[in-house]
């Protein structure tokens, strides 16, 4: 148990460390409200229910709003499916077979010559994607 609290703090280290700096980012209480209730949001879905808006929204990662600054972009997206626990509900999800679950933020940075100052962490995979390694991971420990 005490290694797996380590080990938890470490990914949390790595995945909120800025990209200028080592310096570990913390998530804004707003921010933490927002996810809460999208992974909520899922969490309570049973099948024939409507999806969410957001799960739409392959590049809600890139709002800016949601970061603790402009130069530390956090994964929303992969926040918010990290608390989801239902797995019927990513189940339901992922047999959708909705083509806009499997899209990615195909955003170009046009304002900036397409430089790129910040990289947000796992902005090339899709809501299908996310959802589907959060149903693997949560099958793998309950096998254990």
């Amino acid at each position: 148990m005490r290694n797996q609290i380590f080990l938890m703090a470490v990914v949390l280290l790595v995945v909120f460390t800025s990209c200028k700096t080592t310096q570990p980012v913390a998530v804004r209480e707003d921010t933490r409200q927002f996810i809460k209730n999208c992974a909520d949001s899922i969490n309570v879905m049973k099948d024939g229910d409507p999806v969410p808006s957001f799960v739409f929204n392959s590049c809600l990662d890139r709002q800016s709003q949601y970061w603790p600054n402009l130069h530390n972009p956090i994964p929303i997206r992969k926040l918010i499916v990290n608390k989801v626990t239902n797995q019927e509900a990513m189940l339901y999800l992922l047999s959708l077979q909705d083509a806009r679950l499997k899209e990615t933020c195909m955003r170009t940075d046009t304002a900036t010559n397409k430089l790129r100052y910040y990289q947000i962490p796992y902005i090339q995979l899709s809501f299908y994607d996310l959802f589907y390694n959060r149903l693997s991971e949560l099958r793998n420990k309950m096998s254990y």
